[in-house]
């Protein structure tokens, strides 16, 4: 092999090397971070069932564009902001903040994973399956 068929072909991996490290640093993925989900976040999730002494119980949260409610039965109200921080593929990853509760107060914020599931119009936080109740 020649001189300038050895350049050439280096020449053109480098080329190709800066143009995909270019389309991954720049690309269109850029533009709209954590558009993917967010608005199918945005809605009444809730998540029920029957406790041992036969009681129902409940958990709703509410979404919507930056506010969230986590509202329960036996009681747990607690109100705040949220925003997305990392989203990859099915799985949100929220930060809640400025939380305000009757018995506990947050200093810091606090994070939380959401998956996905559009297929069945779902959302799974802390391996607990929520259905959508409503949608905002």
């Amino acid at each position: 092999m020649s001189h300038a068929v050895f350049y050439t072909l280096m020449f053109m991996y480098i080329l190709f090397a800066v143009v995909v490290l270019s389309y991954y640093l720049l690309g269109p993925g850029k533009e709209q971070p954590f558009q993917l989900h967010q608005q199918f976040l945005k809605g009444i999730w809730k998540y029920n069932g029957v406790g041992s002494d036969r009681e129902p119980w409940y958990i709703l949260y509410t979404f919507s564009d930056t506010d969230f409610e986590i509202n329960a039965q036996p009681p747990l109200p607690i109100k705040g902001k949220y925003k997305v921080v990392k989203e990859l593929e099915n799985l949100l990853l929220l930060e809640f903040y400025d939380l305000k509760s009757e018995s506990t107060t947050y200093q810091h914020p606090q994070h939380l994973e959401v998956s996905i599931d559009r297929r069945d119009n779902q959302i799974t936080i802390d391996g607990r399956t929520y259905s959508r109740a409503s949608s905002v």
